[in-house]
């Protein structure tokens, strides 16, 4: 079963952006040279806050997608003869042995 980011999210939107793009909404071009990593996380955390939280959950949950398809390509690439069932397979054991 495939998951994706707006399953069990009641009325909840993907991110409408390529996450390598970030919407208008992300862009600072007012602060110039002003802006450092930490001004950047500031100002990241800020657009965080004005989300809502099923928005927040929607992009959480699209990078966990993101993340798992990147695992998906690796575990495809370490093994070229497995099926798609075992990259499954190998992704959940993965999975759990991160959760330990």
């Amino acid at each position: 079963m495939k998951f994706t980011p707006r399953d069990g999210i009641r009325d909840a939107q993907p991110p409408s952006h390529d996450l390598l793009d970030p919407p208008v909404s992300f862009a600072y071009p007012a602060l110039g040279d002003n802006m450092n990593p930490e001004r950047a996380l500031e100002k990241q955390i800020e657009c965080y806050r004005r989300m809502t939280g099923e928005q927040r959950l929607a992009i959480a949950l699209g990078l966990h997608e993101l993340s798992c398809n990147v695992a998906r390509e690796g575990i495809r690439q370490q093994n070229p003869e497995v099926d798609a069932a075992e990259v499954e397979r190998l992704l959940r054991q993965r999975l759990e042995l991160a959760r330990q």
